[in-house]
């Protein structure tokens, strides 16, 4: 599915219009299976895992210490393999993190670089490819005014009818316009529909990873979960910052 075709039949669940599969509900409350745990800070975390406590509800044996060699910026490790399915994504891009790879910056003269120009391009072959390995496929790329964002989905379901997606990696060049803090770390890009729930990557203004899945359908709050495990995912590839 086009990235144009995906963020309007996001549009039209977000309006509320009967689509079939839409099956969004925007919880106040944590969800189903496991809501968002959301540290002091108003970080999201990953669903049943308490980082300062070192230990998870059931899931694995999640912690806030880093593993083997200390490499890549996720705050979250799983000592052993987690029953849930995208915890157990999380936890198998931890055997990255002692290879980690440097994300490209966007180069001079290429598309987008006018905007981004010095930033790290999450959309490079490299992340792409580190994704395929944990268990998400790219599916379309494109540049929407000035908003840059690849999507990606489940290459096998990990519970739904269909595979879950989509995952969105966007660069967003309009910085705090259109950008909606619905507090405890989660944000809506109006211009990428109202049903994605999107966690920032890192301390930029500019970089988030998004979730919505339209087909399977699901909470706004298992949405931002499953954002905020992909981050975790993309600390764990990545390498930190020297």
């Amino acid at each position: 599915m086009k990235v144009k075709e995906l963020m309007g039949l996001l549009a039209v669940c977000g309006l509320g219009l009967g689509v079939a599969g839409c099956g969004v509900e925007q919880a106040a409350s944590g969800a189903e299976g496991g809501g968002v745990a959301v540290k002091a800070e108003g970080v999201v975390e990953a669903s049943g895992v308490d980082p300062d406590s070192g230990s998870d509800s059931g899931s694995g044996s999640g912690s806030g210490g880093r593993g083997p060699g200390d490499g890549g910026k996720s705050e979250v490790w799983y000592d052993t393999e987690p029953t849930d399915p995208w915890e157990k994504y999380v936890w198998r891009s931890q055997q990255f993190v002692d290879d980690p790879i440097e994300v490209p910056a966007y180069e001079a003269g290429a598309k987008g670089a006018q905007f981004f120009q010095g930033r790290r391009n999450y959309c490079s072959p490299e992340v792409k490819r580190r994704l395929d390995l944990v268990g998400f496929h790219a599916t379309d790329e494109e540049f929407l005014e000035l908003v840059h964002v690849c999507t990606f989905q489940e290459k096998e379901s990990s519970g739904g009818e269909y595979p879950a997606g989509p995952i969105s990696i966007v660069r967003y060049a309009f910085g705090a316009d259109g950008v909606k803090d619905l507090g405890e770390g989660r944000y809506l890009l109006e211009s990428l529909g109202e049903t994605v729930c999107h966690v920032r990557l890192d301390e930029s203004s500019d970089l988030y990873v998004g979730f919505g899945d339209v087909l399977n359908g699901g909470s706004f709050d298992e949405f931002c979960s499953k954002a905020y495990q992909v981050s975790l995912i993309i600390g764990n590839i990545e390498k930190e910052d020297s």
